[in-house]
């Protein structure tokens, strides 16, 4: 992933953990919490192979899609099953 700014005011790297509590779901979708946000998110994977990203944020929820650029590991992706 590349490098991204949030809100102006903090700067997220690559391979920064954003994500913890990390864990699927029995309906499939993904669910954590954000650190940067300080909000619980779902990830959904849509047809297409990306995600819907939804994060629980006030007043309004944040949402968003992370398009897939590739797989680096498979077996690790499987594993979450």
């Amino acid at each position: 992933m590349d490098g991204l700014n949030h809100l102006g005011a903090l700067r997220v790297e690559p391979d920064q953990v954003v994500l913890t509590d990390f864990a699927r779901r029995p309906d499939g979708d993904f669910a954590g919490f954000d650190q940067v946000l300080q909000a619980r998110v779902t990830l959904t994977v849509r047809a297409d192979g990306n995600l819907n990203y939804r994060a629980a944020t006030f007043p309004f929820a944040k949402r968003t899609v992370f398009s897939r650029i590739g797989l680096d590991d498979r077996a690790a992706f499987d594993a979450l099953e």
